[in-house]
């Protein structure tokens, strides 16, 4: 296996700094009885001298999600999703039920004025004193009223005594 020559230097300065020396392998003529060799990083195989360090690949981990895991999900976005929407729906028919309400409000409101006024209308001392001279023969008074006190003790041995 060719190596570059980046992979060269670092190989010879891990070498001398675990104080080893690389041996090159030799090259056999029989490449079928030749055994493979695994390289980690594009080194050398792993040797069991002390002082040389070189990193392993960790086993790859899968993750899986499992069809359970992704279902909950999807019904739970689901679920959300409906919440949301069934919120909005009810957030807007109580705001057409508020609208309509004002809409009631405003027009009883008119009514109770349009009463007042006429009630304003009708009960003018002017037409009331009109319709009592005219229908009912009732005549302003021709002297003024006088002012009399009553007395407490009075009325109440009235109301005592049952006259």
């Amino acid at each position: 296996m060719k190596r570059s020559g980046e992979v060269d230097q670092l190989v010879a300065r891990a070498e001398e700094d675990a104080g080893l020396r690389r041996k090159r392998p030799r090259k056999r003529q029989e490449p079928e009885q030749e055994q493979e060799r695994r390289y980690v990083f594009n080194g050398d195989p792993q040797r069991t001298t002390a002082g040389y360090a070189i990193r392993t690949n960790r086993r790859a981990v899968k993750r899986r999600r499992s069809t359970f895991s992704i279902i909950l999900v999807l019904f739970a976005a689901g679920t959300a999703i409906v919440l949301y929407i069934s919120n909005i729906v009810a957030v807007n028919r109580l705001a057409h039920e508020i609208e309509e309400l004002r809409t009631r409000y405003s027009s009883v409101t008119q009514a109770n004025e349009i009463l007042e006024a006429d009630i304003d209308k009708k009960s003018a001392l002017e037409r009331v004193s009109a319709i009592a001279i005219q229908q009912l023969g009732l005549q302003h008074p021709k002297e003024p009223p006088q002012m009399f006190d009553v007395d407490d003790d009075r009325v109440r041995s009235i109301i005592e005594s049952g006259e």
